[in-house]
């Protein structure tokens, strides 16, 4: 499909050195002042592009739908979907953008409120991220870290907005804690004993509500995800059995096996080896 795309006013798009990171890569960035009635598409992006509009107005069409957006509004365009956006003939608009793509993008999109039938959000709280973008340099670029960190910011604002009641129910509170305790330390020797005390609340109490709102107990969730850690290390080959047992917290490597194995059906060597045939 060809894309087409009338004149801007004015407009700048930012060279970013591509790191390839795995879960949020950005790849480029910009922003566009459009002309009158200024469009772009029909069009399928290979990446994620999330626009927000600094000024002015607009419209979006994707599938056969037509969605009117206006100042301190994110739209989102897919990967894969045929999509057209133009400015409104007596107010257009400018926006700012940021391009990424990542394994774990369309995942916290749709966390962030980007359903599958959600384009675009109301969010005011994030005008002064894309208002900086617009005042970057044009003679430097910009550093994908830079742009990394942009991104998680608007993720963390937008999870906030669409699932307030997460963040602000105490019961969630707790173990959302803990699973991110668990996530950060699960290589060092805790212990449930040890995070209940860190979260100031009564062992039962911890392993009664964690279970019930991730549907194992706290040991569990603890021993999987080490175990899921220590098999995508062996299964990369580049570690001994003993290196991964002692990567995930597990100082006895017979004990690491053993239960291993009653987790996965085959032990770490059977890993390993397949791995590196």
């Amino acid at each position: 499909m060809a894309i087409h795309s009338s004149d801007v006013s004015n407009m700048h798009v930012f060279w970013v050195n591509n790191m390839r990171l795995t879960d949020v890569n950005p790849i480029r960035c910009g922003w566009h002042q459009r002309n009158p009635g200024g469009y772009w598409g029909p069009s399928v992006p290979e990446v994620f592009n999330l626009h927000y509009v600094l000024s002015g107005k607009g419209k979006i069409i994707c599938g056969g739908k037509t969605e009117h957006i206006e100042k301190q509004h994110l739209f989102l365009t897919r990967p894969g979907t045929v999509i057209k956006h133009q400015a409104d003939k007596d107010e257009p608009w400018s926006y700012s953008w940021i391009s990424f793509e990542g394994e774990r993008a369309a995942e916290l999109l749709s966390l962030c409120g980007f359903t599958e039938d959600v384009h675009s959000l109301y969010a005011p709280e994030l005008y002064g991220i894309f208002d900086d973008i617009r005042r970057l340099d044009r003679d430097e670029g910009v550093p994908a870290t830079y742009l990394c960190a942009r991104l998680y910011n608007i993720f963390d604002r937008l999870l906030r907005a669409n699932d307030p009641g997460r963040y602000d129910n105490p019961v969630a509170q707790y173990c959302i804690k803990a699973a991110d305790y668990i996530a950060a330390n699960y290589f060092s020797h805790i212990t449930i004993d040890g995070i209940s005390k860190d979260l100031g609340i009564d062992r039962r109490y911890f392993s009664r509500i964690f279970t019930k709102y991730t549907g194992v107990s706290p040991q569990k969730y603890l021993v999987t995800y080490r175990l899921e850690r220590a098999k995508a290390l062996l299964a990369s080959g580049n570690y001994t059995v003993g290196e991964v047992a002692s990567s995930v917290g597990y100082d006895d490597i017979f004990a690491f096996s053993k239960i291993f194995k009653k987790k996965y059906g085959v032990s770490p060597s059977q890993v390993k080896n397949r791995e590196e045939k």
